[in-house]
């Protein structure tokens, strides 16, 4: 072997671990991307249980409402009825 088939053969060697850096950086960049993608899918998750949680509230705020409905139906009951035995009471006095 002469001098320059030895260089071609470290050249061509040189060229190999070029491209095996430039594999080695681009395996990089995907496990880069592949841990942006895992924390894109942690905030999506995230943003899922927010969501929830915001469904959750509206329901409650739901509830909180029905309860305020209910007890100004059940504060006009109450009037009706007391209303109702004050008139009953005065027509029995009456009566008798």
């Amino acid at each position: 072997m002469n001098l320059s088939e030895l260089e071609g053969i470290y050249g061509l060697m040189s060229e190999l671990e070029g491209m095996y850096g430039l594999m080695s950086e681009l395996e990089g960049i995907y496990g880069l991307m592949s841990e942006l993608e895992g924390i894109y899918g942690l905030m999506s998750e995230l943003g899922g249980i927010y969501g929830l949680m915001s469904e959750l509230g509206g329901i409650y705020g739901l509830m909180s409402e029905l309860e305020g409905v209910y007890g100004f139906t059940s504060e006009c009951s109450c009037r009706f009825f007391s209303l109702g035995s004050q008139v009953q009471d005065d027509f029995i006095l009456k009566v008798y």
